[in-house]
């Protein structure tokens, strides 16, 4: 009788360990989190790039959806670059430490918005940025549609007829 109740404890004991223990040997990888994105993410200087995108619609012109983030202890200017139709466009931000700064979303946030653009919707496009004097960072942006319902509300606003740009 002693055997069997000591079996039973020892296979109870066993398929606890055996369920239960397998998170001992896995390797918990939570630092080492992978985007789940459409855009693409880098870094310059103290200013990390997350999920830059590119959101066009009918027309000529594109809007510029990306997060900035300063992990330094002072604030930097960014300078954000892509060639248009008629040469380089360039716009500049500030992104303050520990305030991540969205660009061209949905809550009313700042806008960067590219026009004479060119680049049709399903293609890499060249996007540079710089942080102050360091060296800056080349992505190859992906240009989206606004056919997706989550970017149907990112679109660029459109020209006034006969601005030149």
């Amino acid at each position: 009788m002693r055997g069997r109740v000591a079996a039973s404890v020892i296979l109870a004991a066993c398929i606890a360990i055996g369920t239960a223990g397998c998170t001992f040997a896995t390797n918990q990888d939570t630092k080492n989190i992978k985007e789940t994105a459409f855009g693409v993410s880098g870094a310059t200087g103290d200013v990390s790039v997350h999920n830059a995108a590119l959101i066009t619609g009918e027309g000529s012109s594109a809007n510029l959806v990306v997060t900035l983030v300063d992990s330094g202890t002072k604030s930097q200017v960014v300078t954000i670059q892509t060639p248009t139709k008629n040469g380089k466009s360039t716009q500049t931000v500030t992104v303050t430490p520990a305030n991540p700064l969205q660009i061209g979303g949905q809550d009313g946030s700042q806008r960067i918005q590219f026009d004479s653009f060119g680049a049709a919707a399903g293609t890499l496009h060249d996007v540079y940025f710089q942080s102050g004097d360091g060296n800056g960072v080349a992505l190859k942006v992906p240009v989206l549609t606004n056919q997706l319902p989550t970017y149907a509300t990112l679109t660029p606003t459109p020209q006034p007829a006969g601005t030149l740009q």
